[in-house]
């Protein structure tokens, strides 16, 4: 039996939990039929997936500000695509955990993989309350131990309903000897240590603190 999974992103263009989801979906192949809605339209994303997996977008219209329209037009399609998981990425995706309540609610997953400038400093009172009243029927999946802490201290969801995934890395493909090429094409030393970073630039990524590191290292070397 393929099950179906509805997965709503704020955005379905390249980033790390598109990645995610399209590594997950080709490894999984015709287990799983998928339906993808973005909320912004966007669907760069679709690139990465395998052209044999039974994976389409679809097209929901999103009225920004209109939340009680959103809820109505959004239960609408969950009740014809009917899926056997909704998964909702992000605080992006909240309203539709929202149109999920009630009477004939799909099982649901809601993944939160961190948060934009605006909740850089601080948690957004509104989107706390939101996430308490909406997530707490909800398998809730975060990628690290803050966010761990505050879906049980800030949101306070129920222990049964987290689940901690840390993100992974294969160190084995980074294990490999000095790539003495690469080295010398930078102006390397090919017995130094090269520590890289890939993140988008913008300010809640904290990368001057990498940067910071960088500096307190090059001070110590003679």
């Amino acid at each position: 039996m393929t099950l179906t999974l509805l997965h709503v992103f704020p955005t379905f263009r390249v980033g790390g939990a598109q990645v995610r989801f399209a590594q997950l979906a080709n490894h999984f192949g015709h287990d799983y039929r998928h339906r993808i809605v973005a909320m912004d339209g966007g669907t760069d994303a679709m690139s990465l997936l395998s052209e044999t997996l039974d994976a389409r977008v679809v097209e929901v219209p999103v009225r920004k500000g209109e939340t009680w329209a959103n809820l109505r037009c959004f239960h609408r399609v969950l009740g014809e695509i009917r899926p056997d998981l909704l998964v909702t990425s992000n605080w992006g995706s909240i309203e539709w955990a929202m149109a999920n309540q009630g009477m004939g609610r799909v099982r649901h997953l809601h993944m939160e993989d961190g948060f934009g400038p605006e909740e850089a400093q601080g948690q957004i009172a509104r989107r706390v309350w939101t996430r308490r009243l909406v997530l707490r029927r909800t398998t809730v999946m975060l990628p690290s131990l803050t966010l761990l802490g505050l879906a049980r201290e800030v949101w306070r969801l129920p222990e049964r309903c987290l689940v901690y995934v840390p993100n992974g890395v294969d160190c084995d493909r980074f294990g490999g000897g000095v790539d003495a090429g690469f080295a010398a094409a930078h102006g390397l030393a090919g017995t130094l240590p090269v520590i890289g970073t890939v993140a988008a630039l913008r300010a809640e990524k904290n990368l001057s603190r990498l940067i910071d590191a960088f500096a307190r290292v090059q001070a110590r070397i003679p």
